[in-house]
């Protein structure tokens, strides 16, 4: 999911509309593998309530996109990527130790978890993705979580 909306989230937020010159989103994880999608907009042109509705408008455009844009082979073209980049081998070896670290950190010790992961990434459907976004990304799903963390500067 968040491979293919950064670019359009990028795009739109900041190239657009230009709400601040740091504009992010990606997935964030905990310790204990819990994912999110997390947005990050640093601006000094609107305040931290009109970006998260800003962020929230954008939720709803960008499942507009993934209906009706992105073709089944687009989907399987950019899942193939995210398979392939969780498969990548290690650049050195502070990437390899501290992908075993984070196993023996949470406790799980489940080292082949990005060919795991990749094999999963692999056997999702577009379908899947959109009832994975339905409930947990939709402004008015009775399953979506969100945190809202707002700075206000002086």
């Amino acid at each position: 999911l968040t491979h293919l909306m950064k670019e359009r989230c990028f795009d739109e937020l900041r190239t657009q509309e230009q709400l601040g010159y740091l504009v992010h989103s990606g997935i964030i994880m905990s310790a204990d593998y819990i994912q999110g999608v997390r947005f990050i907009i640093q601006s000094e042109v609107a305040d931290p309530e009109y970006l998260d509705g800003r962020i929230e408008a954008f939720l709803v455009r960008f499942r507009a996109h993934l209906l009706d844009n992105v073709s089944e082979d687009d989907f399987a073209t950019n899942v193939e990527a995210v398979a392939e980049k969780l498969t990548e081998k290690d650049k050195n070896l502070n990437e390899e130790s501290n992908r075993y670290w984070r196993e023996v950190q949470n406790g799980s010790l489940d080292f082949d978890r990005n060919r795991k992961e990749a094999v999963a990434v692999r056997g999702v459907s577009k379908a899947d993705l959109m009832a994975f976004y339905d409930q947990h990304l939709t402004l008015d799903s009775p399953h979506r979580k969100k945190i809202s963390v707002q700075i206000f500067g002086g």
